[in-house]
């Protein structure tokens, strides 16, 4: 029988991550986490640059902003997010999904910074696709509609 706790426990990857043998599947989807975001952003200054042009270029772009419109705000803002806070879970002076990496020294402290940016963009821009995604009404200019 399904509650809504055992929905909502579906989103949490971290802990699933946690309990498996060996902490390498945890920075594959860290750094699957942070490529989508980078390119989401990446994404939305080429649409940006482009918008006022007659002629939209390439429309890859487009749609892969019109699938995250869909997916982040709903369901990939939460495994997003907790996977990059999950960075900064620190018991005793280690990370505690790995504790083979020290917090804050060396590479971690790259990392740290890189996942506080992804947090930024994350948050940003689902909060951007759900304004988006509520407007509806197709325009003959709007390269979004095409």
């Amino acid at each position: 029988m399904y509650t809504v706790w055992t929905i909502s426990n579906i989103l949490h990857v971290v802990p699933a991550l946690k309990d498996a043998e060996t902490p390498a599947l945890y920075w594959v989807f860290l750094a699957f986490t942070a490529l989508v975001l980078l390119a989401t952003l990446a994404s939305l200054i080429y649409v940006l640059l482009y918008l006022g042009k007659s002629k939209f270029p390439i429309f890859l772009p487009v749609r892969f902003l019109r699938t995250l419109v869909l997916l982040e705000p709903w369901a990939l803002f939460v495994p997003f997010l907790e996977c990059l806070l999950s960075v900064y879970d620190c018991d005793h002076g280690v990370l505690s999904i790995d504790t083979s990496v020290e917090c804050y020294q060396g590479w971690h402290l790259a990392v740290a910074v890189v996942a506080g940016f992804c947090i930024a963009i994350l948050v940003l821009t689902s909060g951007f696709f759900l304004i988006l995604g509520y407007h509806t009404w197709p325009s003959k200019d709007d390269a979004f509609s095409k």
